[in-house]
């Protein structure tokens, strides 16, 4: 909508409802846009928009529907951008509903489930409602969960790998806590694997896992690796040292040129020059 062009009430109807999303955002979930049309000549209308800002909302309550595995207080915790008025949170301006925020902490209750073998767990919108009057009105949090079955780690395979063996490839997972499908383990080794394949000069390797379901409620993990080609270190320079010289760094660095690019090397030997204290 821009000065001078056709009027559009449809345009103008569509900035009355961004105006509100715009406070509501900020926590002012009751803040009103209305617009008022005045003659300025017999081809041209002046458009006023009024705002009743009203006041902040701060979150009242949180509470979850159909969990049974984990309680209300273990989501709420885990909760950590969103949570219930006090003055603590006032402070921290956590109680102020926050729609992005409140997206990210509901990611990190998915994350709760899936790490304790819940891998369809089903995380609903939240359900806003307001509790209390006037300057007392507070913002009541609901959130559907369908927690679903809990799932078994079945067999974990290897496709796609020439340079190492499966038997060392599956050394990088550790046995799960009670035999479930825990996000965390199937994670961490995923993460193991691709430091091996950097550590060994396959520095642009790539590493996925995927889930099959089979009966019994038990899930296969299948490892998929694309190893990309080996990388040795070429030359080997230093730039904006004027403190000392190169030969000095030289020895602090596990990397030489023309042997296989550890990027696990790289790292710890970046850790010991800054640790000279230049």
């Amino acid at each position: 909508v821009r000065e001078g062009d056709p009027l559009d009430l449809g345009e103008i109807r569509r900035l009355e409802n961004a105006i509100e999303d715009l406070y509501r955002d900020k926590g002012y979930r009751f803040a009103e846009a209305r617009y008022t049309l005045e003659d300025v000549s017999p081809t041209e209308k002046r458009v006023v928009f009024q705002i009743d800002e009203a006041e902040k909302v701060r979150i009242g309550s949180i509470k979850f529907d159909g969990n049974k595995v984990i309680g209300n207080h273990h989501l709420r915790w885990v909760m950590k951008k969103t949570k219930k008025t006090n003055i603590i949170t006032r402070i921290l301006k956590k109680d102020i509903y926050n729609p992005a925020s409140v997206e990210e902490d509901l990611g990190k209750v998915r994350d709760l489930y899936h790490a304790d073998g819940y891998k369809n767990v089903e995380v609903g919108d939240p359900k806003l409602s307001v509790i209390g009057k006037g300057g007392k009105r507070r913002l009541a949090i609901e959130v559907p969960i369908d927690e679903g079955k809990r799932w078994k780690l079945g067999e974990i395979s290897i496709e796609g790998n020439k340079v190492f063996t499966d038997q060392a490839l599956l050394r990088q997972f550790k046995k799960p806590r009670g035999g479930w499908l825990r996000s965390k383990v199937i994670d961490d080794g995923v993460e193991q694997i691709h430091d091996l394949y950097r550590n060994y000069g396959h520095i642009f390797s790539d590493v996925k896992s995927e889930l099959r379901e089979r009966d019994g409620n038990v899930a296969d993990v299948i490892v998929k690796i694309t190893e990309g080609d080996q990388y040795r270190v070429g030359r080997l320079e230093f730039q904006g040292n004027t403190r000392t010289r190169d030969k000095v760094l030289r020895r602090e660095f596990r990397v030489q040129e023309g042997t296989v690019l550890n990027m696990g090397a790289v790292k710890s030997s970046l850790f010991k020059v800054n640790q000279l204290g230049y």
